[in-house]
């Protein structure tokens, strides 16, 4: 990150990126990014997961802004899904997360 111009670029990082301090790397030299959230940041895992489930277990698919990209590699279809809301004030611990 040190050697990039990150200026107006969005990184995606896959869960072994999604740790504080990279994200304040990206935030600090001008980029925005999407990660993926897994097992290894479990607290927050579970927030983002209840969260959602819970938007749309009460149909309020408005907050949420979906995109999806199925693509086919060695012979085999896969599909990404992205989740996203600014609707974050439930969120616990996101001061420590810069560009929320």
């Amino acid at each position: 990150l040190e050697v990039l111009d990150l200026n107006g670029a969005i990184i995606t990082l896959d869960a072994m990126g999604c740790q504080k301090t990279i994200t304040q790397k990206i935030i600090e030299r001008g980029g925005d990014y999407a990660i993926a959230v897994k097992g290894n940041q479990d607290k927050l895992y579970q927030q983002i997961t209840r969260y959602f489930n819970n938007l749309f277990d009460m149909q309020h698919h408005k907050q949420v802004d979906t995109d999806c990209v199925e693509e086919v590699n060695r012979g085999r279809v896969e599909s990404r899904k992205c989740l996203s809301t600014s609707s974050i004030d439930w969120l616990e611990g996101k001061e420590q997360w810069h560009g929320l």
